[in-house]
């Protein structure tokens, strides 16, 4: 991770850390991906924690975190190994336990090595596999849901899906992933710990096809595996009059609507139905000047009801 001479720093996450692995996960529930860069040596700079600002750049949170507690090496993973609804990370033998606040606490006696990541004995608490050996995570009273995603447009295993669940006290978000850390590949099958609480308000997977799906108040405690399309979302009738322009667009697409969109999630299709643009609404502006020419379809959607549009990118 060595920017070359002139390298645009926008995102104020190049520097000059050697890092082999980075556990990205939505450390502050807040709905998008920050990022744990694991340094592998003091010799090769220090570990930092960065948060998402929302708008494509990010701030370094690492003095006070905790996180330089942490053994340095070359393995970094995301997972919320107590259930407690913040995700923590494993780092070359340690976990560093999330406190929710953007603070971290390290633990390195009696923990796992790194290695593959996953529910062993489905007792909804993340164990670790590593070199033949199994180590089994001790329980807790908090609860968890698990979900396999089974895809039919998508890939087969859906990864590449984001899921989102909805409780009493916020959000959680979940990509699955071929892969964590440097090395291992960890459990297919989403985890979420979700604490004390004792319900789901929803559940929300978006899958790479585009294809959305929506349960209400799924079980706790419980593993469900979800095929795509099985769950479908429906038209959002508070939408119908919803415009967008100009039309045809060069640079910025206005929706006009007497429905509020503020925290909607606006995607954006091209005509062979790839997702190109994602991005929670915080106006009712889209930025699309990133777009080449052709033509393309806006989707807005909340709480499992959607809206399409067509456009043209000038």
């Amino acid at each position: 991770n060595y920017p070359s001479a002139g390298h645009n720093n926008s995102s104020n996450l190049g520097d000059n850390v050697q890092t082999w692995s980075s556990a990205w996960a939505d450390f502050d529930n807040d709905g998008d991906m920050d990022v744990y860069v694991g340094a592998s040596s003091s010799s090769n700079g220090l570990s930092k924690l960065m948060q998402n600002n929302g708008d494509g750049t990010f701030t370094d949170v690492t003095s006070g975190s905790g996180v330089g507690a942490a053994s340095m090496g070359i393995e970094n993973a995301p997972a919320d190994f107590n259930n407690d609804g913040f995700i923590d990370v494993l780092s070359n033998g340690d976990i560093l336990f999330n406190n929710g606040d953007f603070t971290f606490t390290n633990f390195s006696t009696n923990m796992p090595p790194s290695g593959a990541i996953g529910d062993t004995n489905n007792d909804g608490f993340l164990d670790v596999f590593r070199s033949g050996n199994i180590y089994l995570n001790n329980t807790n009273a908090n609860h968890w849901i698990k979900i396999n995603t089974i895809g039919t447009s998508s890939n087969i295993n859906g990864i590449g899906a984001r899921i989102e669940i909805e409780t009493p006290s916020g959000t959680q978000i979940r990509d699955v992933r071929s892969g964590e850390g440097f090395e291992f590949m960890s459990s297919l099958t989403a985890h979420f710990g979700i604490g004390t609480e004792n319900s789901i308000n929803s559940l929300t997977i978006y899958w790479p096809s585009g294809t959305i799906d929506y349960i209400e108040n799924p079980a706790i405690d419980t593993t469900h595996n979800i095929t795509e399309g099985s769950a479908l979302t429906v038209t959002d009738n508070t939408l119908v009059d919803l415009t967008i322009f100009p039309n045809p667009v060069e640079d910025e697409l206005t929706i006009k609507t007497s429905a509020d969109v503020i925290n909607k999630i606006a995607t954006v299709f091209d005509i062979n139905g790839k997702r190109v643009l994602n991005l929670k609404l915080e106006s009712n502006s889209v930025d699309v000047s990133s777009l080449t020419t052709g033509i393309y379809f806006l989707r807005l959607e909340s709480e499992g009801k959607t809206m399409k549009r067509k456009f043209i990118k000038k």
